[in-house]
């Protein structure tokens, strides 16, 4: 909201993330945005929480990079969310206890 001209953003925090969500969200808000690369890490023995994006607007993000596990159940959610997107890599995607597994 206050970088309306950024391009390409990097995040990397450096403590635990418990839920991505609202980091997400806050990065969809960020009209000019065609690259994100995002690296963040829950603790090991912590399934990773679903992603809800239902309260977050459309990116203009072309090409994003999840270096991260990252729920297979909030993959289309993620996508939806994403129209513009290229190229989209993301490290580890993995089943999580919350999903249900129909």
């Amino acid at each position: 909201m206050f970088l309306p001209n950024l391009h390409s953003l990097v995040l990397n925090p450096a403590e635990y993330v418990e839920n991505s969500t609202d980091t997400f969200c806050k990065m969809f808000r960020l009209s000019k945005l065609k690259y994100c690369k995002i690296k963040y890490q829950i603790k090991i023995d912590e399934d990773p929480l679903p992603n809800y994006f239902n309260e977050c607007d459309y990116s203009s993000v072309e090409h994003l990079i999840i270096d991260a596990r990252f729920p297979y159940g909030s993959l289309n959610s993620l996508l939806y969310c994403f129209p513009k997107l290229h190229r989209l890599s993301i490290d580890c995607l993995v089943y999580s206890r919350y999903e249900d597994n129909e």
